[in-house]
């Protein structure tokens, strides 16, 4: 049994007349007649009468009929299917993303949705410093993350935050002020989990202390506030997102003092995937990528 008899039998079913089913099927005539001979010889069914004047379907080939059209509509699904993955437009990609990019993996996702419904993103949430490390040695396809990129992954900057803002226990000393003066952040221990401000700071006279910690979202961020462990440096567009009551956001004073992050999309640059190529490319013309928090 072949796909193109089972073309011949719903072409002649819908025409009832061999030259019609032929320009339908784009072959001769004859080479209609051969196929449905051969078809009805490998499965012992006559499936028309025929004479020169007339073309019937058999009551025996009506329950074949039925299969043979859902069996050619699966084939066509399958070869849009196939066509879809080879062009980027259907599979899954792998992204890891650090806990301040829920928000805008979830406008990536609705626009995917929309532009691309076949193409699934299958995103985890990691810690920002294994990310990169991850999408070089093949553990995912996309990262978003920030800091240093190692040497053989691509990127894209998609947004840029500015660090100018101090959470500290509601407990703290400088909890009570309505801006923070890099002075009084001398001989402070910080939660690092994004860029080192130590040389930069030290330059004007400031000593602090780093805890550098695999933190994996904003709650154990506040906890470990709360607790004492020390004090963080963070956008000031992040506050909204904070619920802790023991915690508490202090800006600061001078803005020489703050720290710019870029916010990244990493990927392998030996990255052939059109699915990959498919996700890189809708971040970048829908302009998606604009609203991280961290």
């Amino acid at each position: 049994m072949e796909i193109d008899q089972l073309e011949v039998l719903v072409a002649l079913a819908d025409e009832l007349h061999f030259g019609r089913a032929a320009a339908r099927l784009g072959m001769s005539t004859s080479s209609v007649s051969k196929r449905l001979q051969d078809f009805e010889a490998s499965i012992g069914i006559r499936l028309f009468d025929r004479t020169s004047r007339r073309v019937a379907l058999t009551p025996e080939a009506r329950p074949l009929l039925d299969q043979a059209r859902l069996v050619l509509a699966s084939i066509e699904t399958f070869r849009a299917v196939v066509a879809d993955t080879r062009s980027g437009a259907a599979g899954t990609v792998g992204l890891f993303h650090a806990s301040n990019h829920f928000d805008v993996v979830s406008l990536l996702v609705r626009s995917l949705q929309s532009r691309h419904p076949q193409l699934r993103l299958d995103y985890r949430e990691r810690p920002n410093g294994e990310i990169a490390a991850s999408v070089l040695a093949g553990r995912t396809s996309l990262g978003m993350c920030w800091g240093d990129v190692p040497a053989g992954l691509e990127l894209y900057r998609f947004d840029v935050l500015m660090l100018d803002t101090i959470f500290v226990p509601a407990s703290h000393p400088l909890a009570g002020r309505s801006e923070i003066g890099l002075p009084d952040l001398d001989g402070e221990t910080f939660i690092l989990t994004g860029p080192d401000p130590t040389t930069f700071w030290r330059t004007a006279g400031i000593d602090i202390t780093v805890r550098r910690l695999p933190i994996w979202g904003r709650d154990e961020l506040a906890t470990r506030v709360e607790t004492g462990e020390g004090i963080v440096l963070t956008a000031s567009r992040a506050v909204p997102r904070y619920r802790h009551r023991a915690v508490v956001a202090v800006p600061l004073a001078d803005p020489a003092s703050w720290f710019q992050l870029d916010q990244l999309l990493v990927w392998r640059a030996d990255e052939i995937s059109p699915a990959v190529r498919n996700v890189v490319a809708t971040t970048k013309t829908l302009g998606l990528l604009t609203t991280s928090t961290f």
